[in-house]
């Protein structure tokens, strides 16, 4: 588990910063101006898949940076097809070494689309 904490720290946050800078803003605004009814199932699930489109998309950047450095992706070491996945040492999970700029610029990430939502109810709200 600690040789795949790294690669998992950056994914939890690069997607939750997604989630968080897109997904805030846009409940606060349905909840203010549109209230509950029986679509707002319907809307909130409409803001949850453009949110993880948003986080989608900033994973996209890291696993595309880890797959050309020859490391495997999640759905590889799921399904065994990674390199010889019968042995734990053998999986392709980038070291802490290695990752230790993903893992700051995915923090960094984190806060910034924690800000961005803040920001977001602020303008939903009206609040300057």
């Amino acid at each position: 588990m600690l040789r795949r904490l790294p690669t998992a720290l950056v994914s939890t946050n690069l997607a939750l910063a997604g989630l968080l800078a897109i997904g805030l803003p846009l409940i606060k605004w349905h909840l203010d101006y549109c209230r509950f009814s029986i679509l707002t199932v319907l809307s909130w699930w409409a803001i949850t898949v453009l949110s993880a489109l948003a986080g989608g998309l900033l994973l996209y950047a890291y696993h595309a940076w880890a797959v050309r450095r020859g490391l495997c992706a999640w759905s590889a070491l799921l399904w065994g097809t990674g390199e010889a996945s019968d042995s734990a040492a053998a999986v392709s999970s980038p070291p802490w070494r290695r990752l230790w700029l993903w893992i700051v610029l995915s923090f960094v990430v984190l806060v910034a689309g924690m800000a961005l939502g803040v920001m977001g109810i602020a303008l939903a709200s009206g609040v300057r």
